[in-house]
């Protein structure tokens, strides 16, 4: 009899665990600003774009932009027929800068 009662509490103890797993993952919606790799991640709201033009004025040398929340590491890519991203600095706050090295006609931006 006494096996019998830990076999079942053992079940019930692993059904138990497995729900709470379950729950656990089920509720995990993701955060909107968390990702891997070089994929579309549209966590955060950009604002105040401003480009500023190259010595070629057909090119786009820097472009500045503010987020509505902080990040880490930030990249932009200008040229949708180009897989080139840019690496940008945090200059203020939640205010970053992406040097785009007059690579980037205005033309092809996107």
């Amino acid at each position: 009899m006494g096996r019998l009662f830990r076999l079942q509490l053992l079940v019930l103890v692993f059904f138990a665990g497995f729900y709470a797993v379950y729950a656990l993952a089920a509720s995990d919606t993701n955060l909107p600003s968390a990702g891997e790799g070089r994929n579309t991640i549209s966590g955060w709201a950009v604002m105040n774009v401003q480009y500023r033009l190259a010595e070629d004025a057909a090119k786009i040398s820097v472009v500045e932009f503010d987020l509505d929340a902080p990040a880490s590491l930030v990249q932009i890519s200008l040229d949708s027929t180009n897989a080139s991203f840019f690496d940008c600095r945090n200059i203020r706050g939640m205010h970053w800068s992406c040097d785009v090295n007059s690579q980037i006609e205005i033309s092809n931006a996107k």
